[in-house]
């Protein structure tokens, strides 16, 4: 999955910073089934339509949790979105993972998530820190999860145990 998002140099930085959460949002609802609703309502409305296209995306944005966290040590933070499912939160929803390139976003990570926090280990694979958090089993159990970056994205890894109390907090419900 390709997410990719240019920066508009027209703008200063705090209008780009919020503009840029407005576009993502919007990408990822249009990927959501449970949202398929909103999607259409929002391709109807014209892009250049900023007031309208933010009443209908900030209702998702109040669900969800937005942080910036330095993943891979390199001093530049990767955007963690936790998108909560709007149309049935007891599912859960999912962590969005976005590392910035030059001026542009692209998704290196997406995966269920049915609980926060989100947890950062200290470990490193592939120069990024693993993710950590519960998940729903294909048995319908609630188990802990180990998403780690491979081949460019975080996919989900049954090599590691997780223990409990490893890493740190970056985000919070």
């Amino acid at each position: 999955m390709a997410l990719e998002l240019s920066i508009d140099h027209g703008e200063d930085l705090l209008c780009q910073r919020e503009s840029m959460i407005y576009r993502l949002f919007d990408m990822i609802i249009q990927q959501q089934p449970a949202l398929k609703t909103l999607a259409s309502e929002l391709e109807t409305v014209d892009t250049d339509d900023r007031l309208k296209r933010r009443a209908l995306i900030d209702p998702v944005i109040d669900r969800s949790i937005v942080k910036l966290v330095d993943l891979d040590d390199d001093g530049l933070s990767e955007l963690l979105i936790y998108f909560n499912l709007v149309a049935n939160p007891a599912d859960g929803g999912d962590v969005y993972v976005f590392r910035q390139q030059g001026l542009s976003w692209d998704c290196i990570g997406r995966f269920p998530s049915r609980s926060c926090p989100e947890v950062k280990r200290d470990a490193m694979e592939n120069g990024y820190a693993s993710l950590a958090t519960l998940r729903i089993s294909e048995r319908g159990r609630l188990v802990p999860a180990l998403y780690t970056y491979m081949g460019g994205a975080y996919v989900l890894d049954e090599r590691h145990l997780l223990i409990e109390d490893e890493g740190e907090v970056v985000l919070a419900h």
